[in-house]
């Protein structure tokens, strides 16, 4: 095992894995998926980083999730179930999982100027994480993901990266100070 400067196996911190803001290890259907309770907490048996200064870069998505009896064949048109819309992007999990586990998480990462964007920056400053460093783009939508969920389990997404694709070095650059203090650095 792997352990970082905090002493906390680098294995703890999933890079996916994580959909509406829970540790989702036991999950046995799409239903599962579709309906998890925002308001379960973390168990006992989590991984924990105590206050460890952590810095993640990456991706925030929000995903729009329709379960579907199957998923469709290109060019068809489905009646589909279940939508529900949760957060989501492998760094905003990753942010969200350090969090959770107590660290100290800084988040580098850009969304649009929408409602999206702003859903999003509100539920990381619930979970406690800085967003001084998630930048508000002005001129790309924030990321979104399309998702069909099947009976079976089986998926199909399409992603459509908006201000995701725009987080430039310069971006980084301007989270050196933050860099510098954290002890564990996730990159998506």
């Amino acid at each position: 095992t792997i352990r970082g400067r905090c002493g906390v196996p680098l294995t703890c911190l999933p890079a996916a894995g994580i959909r509406n803001r829970q540790w989702l290890p036991s999950l046995h259907s799409t239903d599962d998926l579709v309906t998890a309770d925002r308001s379960r907490n973390f168990s006992s048996t989590s991984p924990t980083l105590g206050r460890c200064p952590v810095v993640v870069a990456g991706s925030a998505n929000t995903d729009m999730i329709i379960k579907v009896a199957r998923i469709p064949k290109a060019g068809e048109t489905i009646l589909g179930g279940a939508f529900t819309s949760v957060p989501g992007g492998k760094g905003a999990n990753q942010a969200v999982a350090a969090a959770r586990a107590g660290g100290a998480v800084t988040f580098i990462a850009r969304v649009g100027q929408d409602v999206f964007g702003e859903q999003a920056t509100a539920g990381y400053r619930t979970d406690g994480i800085n967003v001084a460093h998630v930048l508000r783009d002005p001129d790309h939508p924030s990321g979104v993901a399309l998702i069909f969920v099947g009976q079976g389990g089986q998926n199909s997404i399409a992603v459509a990266s908006g201000a995701n694709g725009r987080l430039s070095p310069s971006d980084i650059a301007r989270a050196r100070s933050a860099i510098d203090r954290a002890r564990v650095m996730l990159l998506q």
